[in-house]
């Protein structure tokens, strides 16, 4: 069975690699192959088949459910159940709601809802008036694909609504299930006044992660102890334990003539636990959990041996049985990576090592097992996370568990009773997340590494089996040597006098990477909003996935938010030698960006057009205008200039011949004037502007005007991140991301 489920991950995890929905004729034929393969009891191959052909289906019907472009911005009307706890920030609510009507909108949206009136609960039905899109997202190296995220929750569309008045609750009890999760969400967040602390118990209890705040996941992430909130085997076992007492009791004094106390005690644990992952929302690891728990369940109430394994291969078969497309989801791939690492660490092992060893071995059992997928999924390994874990998974095992779990119970029964518990689970979690902070704040705690290729992270897979093979293994000690790959990617080097420019995808705004064969310089580091930044989402993570490890030099063209916001994440996170700041920004950098800067860097030099001393212009006027030239072509990197300030540029610098121009103002009817093409001429130009934005950006006209003098309009709404190459022999033919990844439900531009 662990062939069978194997297999159907490989197919499924197949079929989302294709960039474009499977025909029918390979749906069928995959079917019919695993068919086959199944009466020859070829199991892989016929989990293959199967994995393949459920993938494609339901993939199919994701797609097929979602907003109907003619509906697009359009006012709409809706009434939905709140289906998540909300996430709430400084000037918003962030909520998913299960439509009811309209007919004509997807199962599921997300929406922003705007200066808000209350806090919706989940299980509440409310009215929404709000204006939707299809699913989309940035697209970028190094971050992960919103529109993924999206179409492996089922959300349908998103958007957003404005006002207080755009909202308004029917009903407390939309759907009874949800509203009883919530109202045990609301009786943690009464009981315990530590946000981060609530936040975490709602997460391990009751499976709402969407109130934990960015610098508490920074945490987790960096010590590897994010999945202390997965819903997972520690959880369930525990809800299991608790129902197999309930269900020994039942059966000693009231079911002992029909059937052994034992069988009681195992239907009790199973009915426990699948009524926990209920009502946790079954995430995939506490399904996982449940699953594993009901096979090896199933097998004593029907006298029939197993191994873990075999339970291992149903879980995960049934997993994907359900939703092929969890295949999307990172905690599918940790949460049966993990169990399978312990199961494969400890088979075979005869001599029971004593607990501090036994706990000292799974951890580094674990870190070694997982380091491949970990920096498939999240491009970075944690240092401290057996020394994190070691202390973590006991702490939340005794103290923080079982107390929310038990508080929670009870607090259905009797409120002021639950808190007690709850108090206590929140006291622990707030000792816990220090202990985990202040390791997470070790310089050492935690090593982004370059995205590494397909090639990379298979020698590390069969790395990791290598070492967790039981003794005696053959050339075991060599093992670790196939995990140097992984720590030596980087960006493909550049040749003397090249350089690659990268204008990244973060909406509307701009950041632009240059680099040469040893030097980078970031211009500009995108907007920023209530709560985050495009740097923290887009920026750092392309960075770290690019192996650039400081910046020598960072250039902000002016002072508004949608190119300097993020550049307080930047800073936080790279070393950077120098920093030059436009009209606006001049304070917030070491200098500011004037007429007649300029530098080299292995042959490629770096001149400031604009402004000068005596310019005087508003901030976007003021913008630092930065040309970036080689022996095989020229870029012009222009901020936000608009009329008045193209003309003080082209006074100063007359005729400007280019490759590539970055469009002033993101293509506003204000900027790139006739004489401004004119003088430019570029073989590109780059709009860097949100989707559907509401200022039209970039406009028609401008566009056919830089069409009309002969450049290839890019925009990165359309394209996501762009990149050009500029070999001294001349420059290459620009790619975008959302080409390279193409998949069906990308827009691949």
């Amino acid at each position: 069975m662990f062939a069978l489920g194997g297999g159907m991950l490989a197919g499924a995890w197949l079929c989302l690699q294709l960039p474009a929905l499977a025909p029918g004729w390979l749906v069928l034929a995959a079917m019919l192959a695993g068919a086959l393969a199944c009466g020859y009891s070829r199991w892989w191959l016929a989990g293959g088949g199967l994995g393949f052909a459920l993938a494609s289906v339901a993939l199919g019907l994701a797609l097929a459910d979602r907003l109907d472009p003619a509906l697009e911005r359009e006012p709409v009307e809706l009434v939905g159940v709140v289906a998540d706890w909300p996430v709430a920030e400084a000037r918003r609510v962030v909520l998913t709601l299960r439509v009811e009507t309209p007919g004509t909108l997807p199962g599921r949206v997300r929406v922003s809802w705007y200066e808000p009136e209350g806090l919706p609960r989940p299980g509440e039905r409310w009215r929404f008036e709000a204006r939707l899109q299809r699913p989309r997202g940035l697209v970028n190296t190094g971050s992960g694909g919103r529109e993924a995220w999206l179409l492996r929750q089922r959300i349908g569309a998103t958007g957003y609504a404005s006002g207080p008045a755009a909202g308004e609750r029917l009903a407390a009890n939309g759907d009874r299930w949800l509203a009883l999760r919530g109202r045990a969400a609301s009786r943690i967040d009464a009981a315990v006044p530590d946000a981060r602390a609530a936040a975490v118990l709602k997460a391990i209890s009751l499976g709402f992660r969407g109130g934990l705040d960015g610098q508490t996941r920074a945490a987790l992430a960096a010590t590897g102890t994010g999945h202390l909130l997965a819903i997972s085997g520690l959880h369930v076992g525990l809800v299991a334990a608790f129902g197999a007492a309930a269900g020994g009791l039942w059966g000693r004094h009231l079911g002992g003539a029909r059937r052994p106390t034992r069988d009681w005690a195992a239907l009790g644990a199973l009915l426990a636990a699948f009524a926990y992952c209920a009502l946790a929302g079954m995430p995939v690891s506490a399904r996982r959990a449940t699953l594993m728990t009901a096979v090896g369940l199933a097998a004593l109430l029907l006298r029939r041996g197993g191994s873990v394994q075999a339970a291992l291969g149903v879980a995960l078969a049934l997993v994907l049985l359900a939703d092929p497309l969890a295949v999307l989801d990172p905690g599918l791939w940790l949460s049966f990576g993990a169990v399978a690492t312990l199961v494969a660490v400890l088979a075979g092992r005869r001599t029971a090592p004593g607990k501090l060893p036994a706990l000292l071995r799974i951890q580094a059992a674990l870190a070694v097992g997982m380091l491949a997928l970990t920096v498939a999924w999240f491009g970075r390994v944690s240092l401290v996370a057996p020394l994190a874990n070691l202390l973590a998974v006991p702490w939340f095992s005794v103290f923080v568990v079982p107390p929310a779990l038990a508080g929670v119970g009870l607090s259905w029964l009797w409120p002021a009773l639950g808190a007690l518990p709850l108090k206590w689970a929140g006291l622990a979690t707030e000792l816990a997340l220090e202990v985990i902070e202040r390791l997470a704040a070790w310089p050492w705690a935690a090593r982004a590494v370059a995205a590494p290729g397909p090639l990379a992270l298979l020698l590390a897979g069969v790395g990791a089996a290598w070492c967790l093979l039981p003794r005696p293994a053959p050339g075991r000690l060599l093992a670790p040597l196939l995990f140097a790959p992984l720590w030596m990617g980087t960006a493909q080097p550049l040749a003397p006098g090249a350089f690659e420019l990268r204008v990244f995808d973060v909406g509307h705004g701009l950041a632009v990477l240059v680099r040469t064969r040893t030097r980078t310089l970031l211009y500009d580091t995108g907007p920023s909003w209530p709560g985050g930044s495009a740097a923290e989402w887009t920026v750092v993570p392309a960075l770290s996935a690019l192996g650039v490890r400081r910046l020598d030099a960072l250039v902000i063209s002016h002072g508004h938010a949608d190119h300097m916001g993020g550049a307080p994440t930047v800073l936080a996170a790279y070393p950077v030698a120098g920093e030059w700041g436009g009209f606006g920004a001049e304070h917030d950098a070491n200098q500011p960006c004037r007429v007649g800067t300029s530098w080299a860097w292995d042959g490629v030099r770096f001149s400031v057009l604009h402004p000068d001393d005596d310019f005087r212009g508003g901030l976007n006027d003021g913008s630092c205008v930065l040309l970036v030239a080689g022996p095989g072509g020229r870029a012009l990197l222009t901020g936000d200039i608009e009329a008045r300030g193209e003309r003080a540029l082209l006074e100063s610098v007359g005729r400007l011949p280019v490759d590539l121009v970055i469009a002033p103002h993101h293509g506003s009817r204000t900027s790139s004037s006739p004489a401004l093409v004119a003088a430019t001429r570029p073989t590109w130009v780059v709009f860097s502007t949100n989707w559907r934005n509401r200022w039209g950006f970039p406009a028609e006209v401008v566009v056919a005007r830089w069409q009309a003098a002969g450049a290839q309009p890019l925009s990165t709404e359309r394209h996501g991140e762009i990149r050009f190459r500029f070999e001294p022999g001349g420059p290459r033919a620009p790619r975008w991301r959302r080409a390279e990844e193409c998949r069906p439900w990308l827009e691949c531009g």
